[in-house]
């Protein structure tokens, strides 16, 4: 790679910035990862825009500038970049580097949502949901959320559970909330494995089962949940 990014090969520079990054047959170096990412942005890697502007957004191997990221996220979505797009409607949504606006971030999610991202198509269900850049319709907030959870994404899960519990944008089902949080808890999210221990302490969805749910609720607490058992 190395060989190949000092001979101005923009592909090659983006994975010598990934070597370092993850530590991948070098010494791991963030500083280097992002001096690299940003040589292969300069040399029009679209992959390389969105990294540098991902290292700019945590201040990871460069010092903290939300300017800078969302710029350099703005340019990599512009050249397709679909994890890229996602990250300009957050950037929108939160006002970070940019003004914040709700429907800009709502446009942006929708196209990354189009464009295959889960992330972008469960902030388009939450978009729907609270009403924020587009008119309230918890109906397509569900099937968004639903989309999103079926293409892997857990806090998808969690949103379509809540949908099944209280019966919004869908009909209300405790069967079909337990199923989905059962598949968000899979995945060691502390909230979905909390509000299945309160399935199995209330029998709510399934059979009651207090073992289980004391089993569950420490494993939440373990994961880092900070909601009371009840």
């Amino acid at each position: 790679y190395l060989k190949s990014a000092n001979n101005g090969n923009a592909a090659a520079m983006y994975n010598v910035g990934e070597c370092y990054d993850k530590g991948r047959g070098v010494t791991q170096d963030l500083t280097k990862a992002f001096e690299w990412y940003l040589k292969s942005a300069k040399n029009g890697n679209v992959d390389g825009m969105f990294n540098a502007g991902c290292c700019y957004s945590k201040g990871q191997g460069v010092t903290q500038d939300f300017t800078k990221a969302f710029w350099l996220y703005l340019k990599s979505a512009n050249g397709g970049n679909v994890d890229a797009m996602n990250s300009v409607g957050v950037c929108y949504a939160k006002g970070q580097g940019v003004a914040q606006d709700f429907t800009k971030a709502y446009e942006w999610w929708l196209k990354s949502a189009n464009n295959g991202d889960d992330n972008g198509m469960n902030n388009v269900g939450w978009c729907f949901s609270k009403g924020q850049g587009v008119k309230q319709d918890f109906t397509k907030a569900y099937e968004w959320y639903l989309k999103a959870g079926k293409s892997g994404n857990v806090d998808a899960m969690v949103a379509v559970a809540k949908c099944f519990i209280k019966g919004k944008g869908v009909a209300k089902s405790d069967q079909k909330a337990f199923e989905w949080y059962s598949q968000a808890a899979k995945h060691d999210n502390p909230q979905a494995v909390h509000k299945l221990a309160q399935c199995y302490s209330k029998g709510r969805g399934v059979s009651r089962d207090t073992k289980e749910a004391k089993r569950l609720f420490q494993k939440a607490k373990d994961l880092g949940n900070t909601s009371e058992s009840s």
